[in-house]
């Protein structure tokens, strides 16, 4: 049986969304929560929403954030995609998975050989929240939880990007993506043609400034594009 997303210990005096960590402050929600459910009449409605709009990305987002394209931007751990992050202002949490064996809960094993590790950028080597699958029935199931969680206590979406096996801020992914096109429409390529991807002067001098001039076969390929 899966947990109520509302439901929490008796004498918590934390949100009652599952995994908020917020404290109470109107009728058993934290502000935000409260919000939610007076204007949609749903606390979890911005996480619903953006969880089907994640669904629907992802394997498309994963084609052009692929890691030799990672690596024209210098890109090559979750620790660069989360350092990239914050020296943009952005939110700089990210949660990796790593393999587990053994576990054991309510009695049964889990067919889950998955844990997922909350990281940030500005907490280096420090394991904010440890993710261990407990009534997850595959990794997807234990990224959504983890989802929630991140939605919950930091209101930032995540997104999973395949090439480094980790979920990052729904911006940092997409403005990744806009760098690449960037680089690839400053330095004359056509390959990928968007109107609504021209260059503003201030981003052409930035990903100048910033990156390396990318070889030809970059140049050359074209990019499918998530808006």
């Amino acid at each position: 049986m899966k947990p109520n997303l509302y439901t929490v210990g008796r004498f918590k005096m934390s949100c009652r969304v599952f995994l908020c960590e917020s404290k109470d402050r109107q009728q058993g929600f934290c502000q935000k929560h409260y919000d939610e459910n007076t204007k949609f009449g749903d606390p979890l409605y911005s996480v619903k929403k953006q969880l089907l709009v994640s669904a629907n990305k992802e394997t498309r987002l994963n084609s052009t954030l692929n890691p030799d394209n990672l690596k024209v931007l210098g890109l090559y751990t979750s620790y660069d995609v989360s350092k990239w992050a914050h020296e943009r202002g952005l939110q700089s949490v990210y949660a990796s998975r790593s393999r587990a064996q053994g576990f054991r809960t309510y009695g049964k094993n889990i067919n889950v050989p998955f844990s997922v590790s909350l990281f940030d950028y500005i907490q280096p080597g420090v394991v904010i929240k440890k993710f261990l699958p407990s009534m997850e029935r595959n990794v997807h199931e234990l990224d959504t939880t983890v989802n929630l969680y991140i939605q919950a206590n930091y209101d930032t979406p995540l997104t999973y990007l395949r090439s480094m096996k980790s979920l990052f801020p729904d911006m940092a992914v997409r403005l990744i993506q806009d760098d690449l096109v960037y680089l690839q429409k400053v330095w004359g390529s056509v390959a990928t043609v968007d109107v609504s991807y021209e260059v503003p002067e201030q981003h052409a001098e930035r990903v100048l400034s910033a990156y390396s001039k990318p070889k030809a076969d970059f140049l050359e390929k074209k990019l499918e594009l998530v808006s």
